[in-house]
């Protein structure tokens, strides 16, 4: 009997064709998606620690002008506080 008249291993042949092409297209598919994934948990991440450092910066601003504010105090002290505000 002839391989290529046998009607079972025709479509054997197409199935596993098939899944493989099928499994080729899922593996780039979740591969697209975990790259977007992870750049926009990545851009979240970077977002939320800037506002941190944002709101970390103003919480500490009336702090920080206060202890500049004070009259006796040495002038290397006061341009350290220049250059963190």
């Amino acid at each position: 009997m002839n391989c290529k008249n046998d009607i079972n291993t025709i479509n054997f042949f197409d199935l596993q064709k098939i899944t493989l092409e099928q499994e080729i297209i899922f593996t780039i598919d979740n591969k697209i998606l975990l790259n977007f994934i992870f750049n926009s948990l990545f851009k979240i991440n970077l977002l939320a620690f800037s506002l941190f450092l944002i709101i970390l910066k103003f919480s500490l601003l009336p702090l920080m002008l206060f202890f500049y504010r004070t009259k006796n105090q040495h002038h290397l002290k006061q341009n350290i506080l220049l250059i963190f505000i």
